[in-house]
Formats: structure tokens, sequence, C-alpha cells
């Protein structure tokens, strides 16, 4: 049930014969991160235990490439950072092989080529990590679930609380909102040119204030570095 709505805050409230739930998501203006808290309060006389868990369902969708696509080529679907890199969750893998593995500062996320839905869950936590394909359902499905309970004494209150990345892929953003969330960015297999393209790129668009400039000046910078190199070549020829 909504309770009340602000600008930027919504609360929601949950009530069983045991437990009060209060879930309170907060938009921060300036950033793409959404924070979720909860307030659990126990109801009854004896001590409570909560297990928190996070899960993302997303349909399987399988696209045909295409050369008048670019889209087409790029992965769409879940992927898990275990704290140093991430692992794409491929349905046909999952079929064969669930993932199941434990990590203490990883997150998850399903990618397109454009965006990212990232859940980030409390730093310093130890998570078990779950990814699986559904095939009757067609649905594939990443989940975390902390290695942690939190508890409630009778009558009190315990509080938790995680993060939701909701947008488009823009390096600064995602690395306000997660150390290590940047490398959502898929770059493929040409990553070691495309990191330093990039970043050229970025670096022009600030002082530019144009993308299509900051293209046409970064094309410049790589004609005057490889100069030379192309001289050379020109008149080996």
């Amino acid at each position: 049930t909504l309770i009340s709505k602000g600008r930027n805050k919504l609360t929601f409230i949950w009530e069983s014969d045991t437990t009060r739930t209060t879930k309170t998501l907060t938009l921060n203006p300036n950033s793409y991160l959404v924070n979720i808290s909860f307030s659990l309060e126990n109801m009854t006389d004896e001590q409570v235990s909560y297990i928190p868990y996070y899960q993302l369902v997303k349909d399987n969708v399988e696209f045909e490439r295409s050369m008048f696509d670019v889209e087409s080529y790029s992965f769409d679907g879940g992927i898990i950072f275990d704290g140093d890199s991430y692992e794409k969750q491929y349905a046909d893998d999952l079929i064969d092989a669930p993932y199941k593995k434990t990590h203490t500062n990883g997150w998850f996320a399903n990618i397109r080529h454009h965006f990212v839905v990232a859940v980030l869950p409390p730093t310093g936590v130890e998570h078990r990590y779950e990814s699986e394909h559904d095939e009757a359902a067609n649905l594939n499905k990443v989940t975390a679930i902390s290695n942690s309970s939190i508890t409630a004494g009778p009558r009190q209150r315990a509080e938790t609380g995680f993060g939701i990345f909701v947008g488009p892929k823009l390096q600064d953003e995602l690395t306000k909102a997660r150390d290590g969330l940047e490398v959502s960015v898929d770059y493929g297999r040409l990553s070691f040119l495309a990191k330093p393209m990039f970043w050229a790129l970025n670096k022009s668009h600030t002082f530019l204030g144009n993308w299509g400039l900051a293209i046409i000046f970064v094309t410049l910078m790589i004609k005057v570095i490889f100069y030379r190199l192309q001289e050379s070549s020109s008149r080996s020829m």
C-alpha cells in the first residue's frame, strides 16, 4: 500500500500478522541511482530473523544478427560481477549448468546496448549469487541472497537496504553509483582499442561541448599521431 508520495520519495507499507514492512524508494535528481530502504518491525514477542534477497527477471529474447542493425551484435542479458570482473549469463549455458557462486562485493545486472539495470547489494556482505533459465516461461533469473541474516528483537525494528541503478551507460554516472559498475559497458573483443578511444572522445567533448566536433578532433589527432608511420609506408611503396 502506498502511504506517502513526495517529489523524490515513495513509501509503501505491507503488514502481516508478524511483521510490518515499510519500503522507501528515494530518487536523486542528479543520479540514476535509486536507494531502496526497508524497515522491518517485528510485531511478535519473539526474536525474528530475516534474509535479504534480490532478483531480476527478464524475458530471454533472441535476436537475428544483421549487418544493418548494430544493436543485434550487442549482448542483451544478465551479468554477475564478483568484485573483480563480470560473467555474462547465457541462457543455453544456464540450462546445462545454473550459476551458483558466493561473492562479497559483487552486484548483478541486466544490460542492453546503451542501458543497464543493476542491483547493488550492500558492500562487505557475503551474498550467494544464482542465475538460471526457466525454459517453460523463457525467462532468465538472476538472484543474490545474503548469507547474513537481519535480526529484530521482540517488538523491535531492523533496517536494511540496497541500491538500483537504472539508466544509460554513462561512465561517470556508473562510477559514482558503485566502483566497478563501469565494466557493465561491453566494449567487446576490441576493448583495448575502444576504451582509450572512448576516453579521448569523452575528454574532447568536455571542452568542445559537441560530440560531432569531438569525433572530428579525435580523428585528426589519430592522423597526426600516425602521420610518420603513414608517410614511411607511402615512401616504401
